[in-house]
């Protein structure tokens, strides 16, 4: 009878360390896939200093911007995209 209880307790206690591993291991597995997400949409979110400037000369247009401010803009704009365009071609 002792026997048969401590066996059943052994086997209790397996099943619970294997449950515990698989649950563990389906939220590593959340977690990786959560991370991939998130870091896609941070990247992909970004406007380039390219598109941004297109739409500032479209707010130009519309009257919103005076030349001043959109030359102003358009300055900054253009070293962000000097470098934007040397990192793409470093990694091309």
């Amino acid at each position: 009878m002792l026997l048969a209880k401590a066996t059943q307790l052994t086997y209790t206690a397996q099943v619970q360390i294997v449950v515990s591993l698989l649950i563990l291991g389906l939220l590593a597995v959340a977690a990786v896939l959560v991370l991939r997400t998130l870091r896609g949409r941070t990247t992909n979110d970004e406007p380039t200093s390219s598109r941004m400037l297109t739409n500032f000369e479209d707010l130009r247009g519309r009257g919103v911007l005076s030349d001043q401010e959109f030359r102003t803009i358009k300055t900054v704009l253009a070293s962000k995209l000097h470098d934007e365009l040397n990192n793409t071609g470093d990694e091309g």
